[in-house]
């Protein structure tokens, strides 16, 4: 069953004429679909949860720390203890206990022990990472053996309280399909660690620094197996995405855009190193594979955004509630249920994408289809009217009505019956934004909000994001930052410093590939190779 692609992908149309593919944490490629598949490291996901792994980033911590989501350490004496359970699967993990102590030069730390079945010991010292370690793990009755980093991120001795970080935890099998390049993958690289978003930074339990690190291991991690699978194993096509570089982004633009209603109180310095640091990362992973330009292999980069300042969230589904066009269901539970029947109209869940509830179309659909114009229409006026009260200006840059979409890559059930352009600066994510009893419309984002949620949670989390991006025009640019995206290709059948005259669509990026490196071609593709480019 399709559930990402619809379309044939470029690794599926390789497989069928006997190309060896490999997908690392790839949007779609998150099961093998053919016997010269290889399946390697998560969903392409940005979340912070991933279901391969035995247990996602955590964190143990005595009770005074008061962290958010830390896992309690107990206490018995001078020793605190907890058990790194695993996440999704019953079973148990080991009991790590810690003593306060010192090194030979006086520096404080804690010891800990209880990872393996020879009672050895390891002082944690602040701020430095651990060695990897191994533990049996019960998942289900089975005993696995996985790895992970501690690393004590807080400690003050005199209070009797810290806080140690436990990497994602993954077992070598879980991490590959077929489960046996997995070990041979780790036995190479060493461990995996696939999560380098902001989960850790947002609870206080680890600095910016250590995100950054993890996520330039994380890449180096996958750079290093893509050369691997070509170079000794003969993969034809290697696909890998990395996101470390979107999610400093969000977290820390504030401090590089003047623009932002961050920018005032960002400690700046640190802003820019943590933003240069993801892209001297990048720039290692791509070091790391420009010695297979000498083998005749061809290398492309792409991104799918840029970033632009985050100036004000808009919850639209709270304006259609205004307008009568949402009904709720009696009560004051937050998010409120929605009166589906008596409903004509909700955005999501996709971002950009707002749909009628037509009769026999949804399942509880209201509106007949000689309605469906003028609702359709009824919203487009309430889109394009909505200002921003401080500043008089209109939140919405362009609306569309589904069969004006093609232009920009959309068609299909799949799209909206509205697709709108918000205003460079502006969201209009409805997980940023979810339908809220306060009936807020245009938000402030440095106005404070009771609670604390993670995406997708149905709360408001516009105010965790400090740059914004897609639901707008790709060549939007304002302030420091630009929608504009990446395209990058080297390889024996591609012009040394060739240029386009005009920005490509995004149609001309497979087929480009295709043509340089002699893959053969999905068979939806609709689009032309980049002739410009290519000898």
């Amino acid at each position: 069953k399709r559930s990402t692609y619809l379309a044939e992908t470029l690794w599926e149309a390789a497989c069928r004429e006997g190309r060896k593919c490999a997908t690392l944490d790839f949007p779609g490629g998150d099961t093998r679909q053919h016997p010269n598949h290889l399946w390697v490291a998560e969903r392409g996901s940005p979340a912070g949860v991933t279901p391969y792994a035995v247990r996602n980033l955590g964190c143990l911590a005595t009770e005074g720390l008061h962290l958010r989501d830390a896992q309690l350490l107990e206490k018995k004496g001078a020793e605190y203890s907890a058990e790194v359970k695993p996440a999704y699967l019953p079973g148990s993990g080991p009991r790590l206990t810690f003593r306060f102590s010192t090194d030979q030069q006086g520096h404080a730390g804690v010891w800990v022990s209880g990872f393996d079945q020879k009672g050895s010991q390891l002082l944690l010292l602040p701020g430095q990472a651990s060695p990897w370690l191994w533990s049996e793990f019960s998942l289900d009755g089975q005993i696995v053996l996985a790895s992970y980093r501690l690393e004590l991120t807080q400690l003050n001795q005199a209070c009797g309280e810290f806080a140690v970080v436990v990497s994602q935890v993954t077992a070598p099998p879980d991490i590959a399909d077929p489960p046996e390049m997995g070990h041979l993958l780790v036995e190479r690289l060493g461990p995996y660690i696939g999560y380098d978003g902001a989960r850790g930074v947002d609870r206080n339990w680890l600095s910016p620094d250590h995100m950054v690190a993890d996520g330039r291991y994380k890449g180096l991690w996958q750079a290093g197996a893509a050369r691997l699978l070509v170079q000794e194993f003969g993969y034809d096509l290697v696909l890998f995405k990395w996101h470390l570089i979107d999610h400093v982004q969000h977290s820390f633009w504030g401090g590089i855009d003047p623009l932002s209603p961050w920018y005032e109180n960002a400690d700046r310095a640190l802003s820019e190193k943590l933003i240069r640091g993801a892209y001297q990362a990048a720039d290692e992973m791509i070091g790391l594979l420009l010695p297979l330009l000498d083998e005749g292999v061809t290398i492309g980069v792409v991104s799918d955004h840029g970033h632009l300042p985050h100036l004000k969230a808009i919850n639209w589904n709270n304006l259609f509630v205004k307008a009568g066009l949402i009904q709720l269901l009696p009560g004051d539970e937050n998010p409120p249920r929605v009166d589906w029947p008596n409903t004509q109209i909700y955005g999501g869940p996709a971002l950009g994408h707002i749909w009628v509830n037509q009769k026999k179309r949804q399942p509880q659909g209201c509106v007949d289809a000689q309605e469906f114009e003028a609702v359709r229409q009824k919203v487009i006026d309430l889109m394009v009217n909505l200002v921003d009260p401080a500043t008089n200006q209109k939140v919405i840059d362009k609306v569309f009505r589904h069969e004006e979409t093609r232009f920009m890559g959309l068609w299909g059930e799949r799209t909206g019956d509205i697709v709108y352009w918000m205003r460079p600066g502006y969201s209009g994510d409805f997980n940023w934004s979810p339908i809220w009893r306060d009936g807020a419309v245009v938000m402030d984002l440095l106005e404070k909000r009771p609670g604390f949620a993670d995406y997708g949670e149905g709360r408001f989390v516009g105010d965790k994001f400090q740059s914004v991006h897609g639901c707008g025009d790709p060549s939007a640019q304002l302030g420091v930052g630009t929608e504009e995206a990446v395209f990058a290709l080297a390889g024996p059948a591609v012009k040394p410093g060739a240029k386009l005259k005009d920005v490509p669509n995004l149609t001309c990026v497979v087929p480009s590939l295709c043509a340089a490196s002699g893959l053969p071609l999905p068979a939806q593709n609709e689009g032309d190779a980049l002739g410009e480019w290519l000898r």
